[in-house]
């Protein structure tokens, strides 16, 4: 079995003990007891790799991309295309359990008595994080080998703005209104706001793209063309603290480019959602 392929059953597994989790929790929201079921229990602690929290609506674009994720790995597995749509998942995975990760560690530090299974809480979303980075990792190399052919061009205003648009309700729904809720925690507005920082600081340092670029077959760079380095991507970052600073993307360059001397530009070799592997 090769990496790939074991990648993408990883992913599934994944799925398939999420489907199971929101059976569980079915089944306890009547009432039902299952008389400390171990494996119950297990699966409730597994959690949901890409929960939302839309009031009544909730369940249904949580299950969809659970099973979106199942569906995209299975495909996968067994033809090795639908890459780029898994990608995109497994990015919402990441943040998702990026944010539980964060708020599971300020609840253990924070909490006055700490037992061994609150340190074992922090395992599941652990897993999910490294599974998911793995996936992004995979489609950033395949990304690479087919940006030598070259093609690149500088992304326009538009464009940029549609991946804000999609960054900015990521960031909404599975940081800020996600059932892993920061604004509940001591200085909840700081951890907020430091995952603003981090949801663009991480993804661009290690991958170059945020999941709205991702959509959008767009990626960061130095103005010659090359890598930004770990402090050029930090700058870019806290760039977007200034007041206003979205704005400036209406126009060629935004002025976390210009600080930073970076560009976005667009590779238009990626083609649809599923089709790319």
């Amino acid at each position: 079995m090769n990496f790939k392929t074991w990648l993408g059953l990883s992913v599934l597994a994944v799925g398939s003990l999420s489907i199971l989790s929101i059976f569980y929790r079915v089944m306890y929201e009547p009432g039902l007891q299952l008389n400390n079921d171990p494996f119950a229990d297990y699966i409730l602690m597994w959690g949901i790799p890409i929960q939302f929290k839309l009031d009544k609506l909730s369940e249904y674009p949580t299950l969809l991309a659970t099973l979106l994720l199942c569906i995209c790995a299975l495909i996968f597995v067994i033809t090795g295309r639908a890459l780029k749509m898994l990608a995109f998942l497994c990015a919402l995975m990441f943040t998702n359990q990026g944010t539980r990760l964060l708020v599971g560690i300020f609840n253990f530090v924070l909490l006055p008595e700490r037992t061994a299974h609150d340190l074992q809480l922090l395992l599941p979303p652990s897993l999910m994080i490294g599974i998911s980075y793995c996936v992004l990792r995979m489609f950033q190399r395949a990304w690479d080998g087919q940006s030598v052919s070259g093609g690149a061009f500088v992304a326009t205003p538009v464009v940029r703005f549609y991946g804000y648009v999609v960054d900015l309700v990521i960031i909404q729904t599975l940081v800020h209104d996600g059932p892993y809720n920061l604004s509940l925690l001591p200085y909840g507005w700081a951890v907020a706001l430091l995952s603003y920082v981090l949801y663009y600081a991480v993804f661009e340092h290690l991958f170059l793209f945020t999941p709205g670029k991702l959509l959008l077959n767009t990626r960061v760079c130095m103005e010659n063309g090359t890598v930004p380095p770990e402090g050029t991507i930090i700058l870019r970052t806290l760039a977007r603290l200034i007041p206003f600073e979205p704005l400036s993307c209406l126009y060629n360059e935004g002025w976390h480019d210009k600080l930073s001397k970076t560009k976005v530009i667009r590779h238009p070799w990626a083609g649809g959602l599923v089709t790319t592997g």
